[in-house]
């Protein structure tokens, strides 16, 4: 049978419009009492949104916006209510712009928020102890659906508690965020003197319990710190209990700063555990000078354990100024490197993904063409491992940019393992594989180019002749931490062909051309 690409289409949105019909709907919080509408775009007075909130604050109830309303123009600054019960927003594809306020909407208080089918836009907030397009303070879990958040920016002069371009959770109780079908796209938060946390478009900080994002899409937001010591995550920030991301694509996000404890393009994870599954880190970058962690995808931190199955990483990188600087390029959650600054005066390591929490699992994964810059201390194109023991099934790693596939940061019990079926094109063997235990070692990947082949995000497709292709035999397609995996990131089933291929990507089959059915031609008689 031949190989072809086939191009599936998968369930993230596009960078505004919303089709919420076809797009799963987190379950709103029963209402209170009868709905409070949402008649009229005006900024304020009966019917305006401002006046709903400012209705259902107290004893919480359901927002529903008329469909066909809008744009919603806050020309009177952001909405600011305390929720003392559950407001859920059903916002049937609204827009509102923050028409270059100091925020769009400030939730205190112990009510939960939840809002779906809403594009909120055009906040430029500004200096504050937590500021975003959307803040929520206080207490009550966060929901977020069907939603856009587009071109929010953030700006602040003095040390703030959280500069965040478009949506925080900030509180000190036990509360979840979650995210679905969502898109973050161009937001920008800029702190010129912070030594707190800046995130281009998520921060969730307080000592809650979970943080899941699923089938969304963060691209081209961007975090900057000036001055200061603080932690700079292009995407997303967290310090919850832990971070589970699911059919996402996190793709072009950047990071920088001259000074401080750590730049991370895309994810910074410093709660517990991380979870990276049929998701895709791609193109995303981080900048920085010397005396730094310079990470141009994700970090993982803080000692939770790391777990990736069916994910892209790759084309992330990172760029550094000064002398013997430190970078990183893809993912495994960057946070506030203090333990790493306590080991090694100035200078760290660079890497393409970067484990500094605890175990890692790294499950039929394609990790390549990450890196940074080779002034550094400690350096690794791909994979860089800071945490406890990390193992590999299935996985591809190769192209790095200036430095080996992988490398061990010593720190005390780090080691790489492989489970067998991996795939790395350097022939020192880096990242541990070796023949013994079924790995292919020292040749090329056979890799085509990132490219939209279905799915959350860009893949890598294996070409004809790759050493990926079929390399696990179908016995084997669900051993070593692989158990009920059948299908690739896209939901391409697995196997295709006479057994699995290595990485994320499976390679759809064409099968023989039916054969065409016999006509009968009935005899004609002419007499």
């Amino acid at each position: 049978m031949a190989r072809r690409r086939t191009v599936r289409f998968g369930s993230v949105l596009g960078a505004v419009a919303l089709a919420t019909g076809s797009m799963m709907v987190l379950a709103a919080a029963p209402a209170t009492a009868s709905p409070f509408q949402v008649s009229n775009a005006n900024d304020s007075g009966s019917g305006s949104l401002r006046q709903a909130f400012a209705d259902a604050a107290a004893a919480g109830g359901e927002i529903d916006v008329d469909p066909g309303l809008g744009p919603i123009t806050l020309t009177s600054g952001p909405i600011t209510y305390v929720a003392n019960g559950a407001v859920t927003v059903v916002g049937n594809g609204v827009v509102v712009d923050g028409n270059g306020g100091d925020g769009v909407l400030h939730k205190a208080g112990s009510g939960a928020l939840s809002i779906d089918g809403v594009t909120i836009t055009g906040s430029d907030a500004t200096d504050g102890d937590v500021v975003g397009a959307v803040t929520a303070e206080g207490d009550g879990d966060v929901s977020v659906s069907n939603c856009a958040f587009i071109d929010n920016t953030q700006t602040s002069d003095t040390d703030s508690g959280s500069d965040v371009g478009a949506l925080v959770l900030s509180s000190s109780g036990s509360e979840n965020l979650s995210v679905a079908s969502c898109t973050f796209s161009g937001n920008v938060s800029t702190a010129n003197q912070s030594f707190a946390d800046i995130a281009g478009a998520i921060d969730a900080d307080s000592g809650g319990d979970t943080f899941t994002i699923t089938n969304s899409t963060f691209s081209n937001n961007s975090a900057t710190s000036v001055q200061g010591e603080a932690v700079v995550a292009g995407a997303i920030d967290n310090e919850l209990g832990s971070l589970t991301i699911v059919g996402t694509s996190i793709d072009g996000n950047t990071a920088s700063s001259p000074e401080g404890n750590a730049d991370v393009g895309a994810v910074v994870n410093e709660g517990g555990d991380l979870s990276v599954s049929y998701s895709s880190f791609t193109n995303n970058s981080s900048s920085g000078g010397a005396e730094f962690l310079n990470i141009g995808a994700a970090m993982n931190n803080e000692g939770g354990a790391e777990s990736l199955l069916n994910v892209t990483a790759t084309g992330n990188t990172s760029t550094v100024s000064g002398v013997a600087p430190v970078s990183a390029g893809a993912s495994g959650g960057v946070g506030r490197n203090r333990r790493v600054h306590d080991q090694v005066a100035g200078n760290v390591s660079t890497a393409g993904w970067l484990n500094y929490g605890g175990e890692g699992t790294l499950v039929y994964v394609t990790m390549t063409g990450n890196g940074g810059s080779p002034d550094s201390i400690y350096n690794s194109g791909n994979y860089m491992n800071g945490g406890g023991e990390v193992s590999f099934f299935g996985t591809a790693i190769g192209d790095p940019v200036d430095g080996p596939n992988c490398a061990l940061y010593p720190t005390g019990d780090v080691s790489f393992v492989s489970h067998g079926y991996n795939a790395e094109d350097d022939a020192d063997a880096t990242c541990g594989f070796s023949p013994a235990n079924n790995d292919k070692v020292g040749s090329p990947l056979g890799l085509a180019a990132l490219a939209n082949n279905g799915g959350p995000g860009l893949t890598q497709l294996p070409q004809a002749g790759s050493v990926l292709l079929d390399a696990i035999p179908p016995a084997s397609c669900q051993a070593d931490g692989a158990a009920g995996v059948t299908t690739d990131e896209r939901g391409v089933a697995r196997p295709q062909g006479p057994g699995c291929e290595i990485g994320a990507v499976e390679v759809e089959l064409v099968g023989p051309a039916p054969a065409p059915e016999a006509v009968i031609v009935a005899p004609k008689f002419t007499g």
